[in-house]
């Protein structure tokens, strides 16, 4: 994911986008608000806790939890989850060290949502790339705001709340079904079926 546009975040969030295992910081809560240089915007609320992280928008959200290396895709309307193989996509966002991080150059003091805030330059890596980005943490070494250095995203933070979550919203809801998705080879089959059908 070299540009983390607004569509392509929150579909990662919601478990389309598997990546490597990396490991979360920190115990928090806050709203997250994702811009987009081309007018997008989304938000939602996020909750960090070891390992664990849930983002939830209105239209739904998921549960990262590593330690059972696994991602839950909630969809409330449906009163379903979907469970797939661990998605950290969003943790680059959440953690105060970034996966995947090789060097870490402070460049001063600088006040984000009325916090003091540390600004650091990030380089890391993804696959075979090589990229940066602008990350603000605050005195409690938690995310304030994170950016790319092209200026085609920005992320923020507010409200942050630092404390562990209730662990139970690190669980999939009371009352949701577990949402099953047929593999490639039930599909094709379900096609073939279908023309042989249509042509008798």
């Amino acid at each position: 994911m070299h540009r983390w546009t607004v569509g392509v975040f929150v579909a990662a969030l919601c478990g389309l986008m598997p990546v490597t295992a990396a490991a979360m910081d920190g115990e928090y809560s806050a709203k997250m608000v994702i811009y987009e240089s081309q007018g997008g915007t989304a938000e939602g609320q996020v909750y960090v806790s070891k390992g664990k992280m849930r983002f939830d928008t209105p239209l739904g959200g998921n549960i990262t939890r590593q330690d059972l290396n696994l991602t839950w895709v909630l969809m409330p309307d449906q009163q379903m989850y979907l469970e797939q193989a661990l998605d950290v996509t969003a943790m680059r966002q959440t953690s105060s060290k970034v996966p995947g991080e090789v060097e870490r150059k402070p460049l001063g003091k600088e006040t984000v949502d009325g916090v003091e805030t540390e600004k650091y330059l990030i380089t890391y890596t993804e696959g075979p790339h090589t990229l940066q980005m602008h990350q603000w943490l605050g005195p409690e070494g938690l995310p304030r705001k994170l950016e790319a250095l092209d200026g085609s995203w920005r992320i923020e933070y507010r409200d942050l709340k630092p404390g562990s979550p209730d662990p139970s919203v690190f669980e999939v809801p009371a009352g949701y079904q577990k949402m099953t998705v047929p593999r490639y080879d039930d599909m094709a089959a379900l096609i073939e079926q279908a023309r042989e059908a249509a042509q008798e």
